[in-house]
């Protein structure tokens, strides 16, 4: 697969959630046939090309914006991100960590940085805790994301996740506190 059959095939599936009263088919199934797409597909963002990656994430703000259901696709990301976290400390495997943050990257901080800041940082303790240091692999994305501030934040989807190495703990347990 390339990433011009990515986006056709996302864009179909992201499409499933706007028009799931007229197929019938249950919002449930519609995420989890998102959710093994992005599984088996992850790589081709990171092996596309700067200008496809930049579709990719067009792809997704697109689908934001819509009058229908906007926010259901990227609440589907963001709770990507938060099954990935679970799945390290589940499987202690590399390639739930990069899933997540691929899928951060693509997701771009659209509804509010708040929940990208927790998500990533939630992904990065668990990945430490499993001994996956993943201060590269979140350097190496980070150098791959998006470089314009983000509409729901006020730094790039690229700093985000930059920083988040340095305030990933911090922000962990400042959430475990209050939770």
């Amino acid at each position: 697969m390339n990433a011009e059959i990515f986006l056709e095939q996302f864009d179909q599936l992201i499409t499933k959630i706007y028009r799931f009263q007229d197929s019938h088919e249950s919002m449930v199934n519609i995420k989890a046939k998102i959710y093994e797409f992005l599984d088996e597909n992850y790589d081709i963002y990171l092996r596309s090309s700067l200008e496809e990656r930049k579709e990719i994430r067009d792809l997704v703000k697109k689908h934001h914006t819509s009058t229908e259901s906007p926010n259901m696709l990227v609440l589907f990301l963001i709770g990507y991100v938060q099954m990935a976290a679970k799945n390290i400390k589940l499987s202690d495997d590399r390639a739930w960590l990069l899933r997540g943050l691929v899928i951060s990257s693509i997701e771009n901080c659209l509804l509010d940085q708040r929940d990208n800041t927790f998500s990533l940082s939630y992904l990065y303790v668990m990945a430490e805790e499993k001994d996956l240091n993943p201060r590269h692999d979140f350097q190496a994305v980070a150098e791959i994301s998006s470089d314009e501030t983000c509409s729901g934040g006020n730094i790039s989807m690229k700093e985000l996740i930059k920083n988040i190495p340095n305030i990933a703990r911090k922000t962990y347990d400042d959430w475990k506190e209050f939770n």
